[in-house]
C-alpha cells in the first residue's frame, strides 16, 4: 500500500540525515516534497532549540533572495506530517501505480532522481 511507501520514506529520510539524531527533533520526512504555494520553493525543516523543541517547515525565499507572495510562512511539522499521513493512508490505487510510486520514493531517497 501507499502507506507502506510513506512509512518507508520516513524511515529512509531519517537514515540519510546529515546529522543523525536519536530523537525526532531534526527529522523532517517531507523535506524536498512540501513547497511554498507563493514561490514554489521547498520548505525548509527547522527545529527550535529552546523550550519544547518544536519542529517547523518554513518558507525561506527571502533569505535566498527570491521573490515570494507568501514570505516567511511556517507550519508545525507534527501537524503537517499528521495531515499528510491521514491523506496518504486513505489512498487505494492499482498495484502498477503503487509500485511506480514506491520506486520513485526509493530513487529519490538514493539521490538517483
Amino acid at each position: 500500500q501507499l502507506r507502506a511507501g510513506w512509512s518507508a520514506r520516513k524511515r529512509t529520510r531519517s537514515s540519510h540525515s546529515v546529522r543523525p539524531s536519536p530523537t525526532r527533533r531534526n527529522f523532517f520526512p517531507l523535506s524536498g516534497i512540501v513547497r511554498c504555494s507563493g514561490c514554489g520553493q521547498n520548505l525548509q525543516g527547522n527545529a527550535t532549540k529552546s523550550g519544547e523543541g518544536y519542529r517547523y517547515y518554513r518558507e525561506t525565499a527571502e533569505r535566498r533572495g527570491i521573490d515570494c507572495t507568501q514570505p516567511q510562512v511556517s507550519v508545525r511539522a507534527d501537524a503537517l506530517e499528521a495531515e499528510v499521513d491521514r491523506i496518504v493512508t486513505r489512498f487505494e490505487m492499482p498495484a502498477v501505480v503503487r509500485e511506480r510510486v514506491l520506486q520513485t520514493f526509493t530513487l529519490t531517497d538514493c539521490g538517483a532522481v
